[in-house]
């Protein structure tokens, strides 16, 4: 089974241009431990919602995610690109 949108530690520091420890102290700091995997049709919604110019808060409350969560993953996602 394929693990979609879960990301080890050190690879989000990566995608996040952040230290590893930096990342880990922020995860357990923010209680991030127990994230909820993003699917691939949240992240294509995600960025559909930020094309539109949609505030980071209104998503978070229409996708039940936290304002860090959706600031990270956009970071995340156009990283990608």
């Amino acid at each position: 089974m394929e693990n979609v949108g879960v990301l080890t530690t050190k690879e989000i520091a990566k995608e996040l241009g952040r230290t590893f420890v930096g990342t880990k102290g922020f995860i357990y700091r923010n209680n991030f431990q127990h994230m909820r995997p993003w699917t691939e049709e949240e992240n294509a919604r995600l960025m559909d919602l930020v094309e539109q110019k949609m505030p980071y808060r209104e998503i978070a409350k229409m996708m039940d995610r936290s304002y860090p969560s959706i600031k990270s993953r956009v970071l995340i996602l156009r990283r990608r690109k």
